[in-house]
């Protein structure tokens, strides 16, 4: 064999003297296959009509998958109208909720596998207080106090300003229920 024939050989066979970096060009070839693979699965693996709204999400705003999540853990009566919903939640409307109908207030939070429902109609509330403000990190919580003495809270996130909006909503429709 000729020296031209044995270097043109070393030259093709350079990863089998580098053992190490064949192993890393092989892992990340396949790392690469293996996450390719699975951003092409990922839509069909999760179903995001199952997922609650990121935010809070104003009645306007609210699509027919939200109506019919929020629907699954609370139904509404006919003609009930949703003003405000937020849900921590990640995977699930049943998680937690919190929701401002035109009809009453209702909040609920997951316990053993099922939601735990609070539910008040706006003539039987007292009072609702800032218990937290909320930040871009952290949900706003407001206590609401219904007449009978129970006390609830609802959490909305804060990073849209749209608690604000909630907040001015239950004040002012308790507020008119009094009257």
């Amino acid at each position: 064999m000729t020296t031209d024939d044995q270097s043109r050989r070393e030259r093709r066979h350079w990863l089998a003297r580098n053992p190490v970096l064949a192993s890393c060009l092989g892992c990340g070839c396949m790392g690469a296959l293996l996450l390719a693979g699975l951003l092409a699965l990922a839509p069909m693996a999760f179903d995001d009509s199952t997922m609650p709204p990121i935010g809070v999400v104003g009645g306007s705003g609210i699509s027919a998958e939200t109506l019919a999540g929020i629907e699954s853990v609370v139904p509404l009566e006919p003609g009930e109208r949703v003003l405000f919903f937020y849900s921590a939640g990640l995977f699930s409307y049943g998680e937690d909720g919190n929701l401002l109908t035109d009809r009453r207030v209702v909040s609920w939070t997951e316990e053993d596998g099922q939601p735990q429902v609070v539910a008040y109609p706006w003539n039987e509330l007292m009072a609702v207080a800032v218990e937290d403000e909320g930040n871009w990190l952290m949900d706003a919580i407001f206590a609401v106090e219904a007449f009978d003495g129970t006390i609830f809270y609802l959490a909305f996130a804060a990073d849209e300003g749209l608690q604000e909006d909630a907040l001015r909503e239950l004040r002012s429709r308790i507020d008119a229920a009094k009257k």
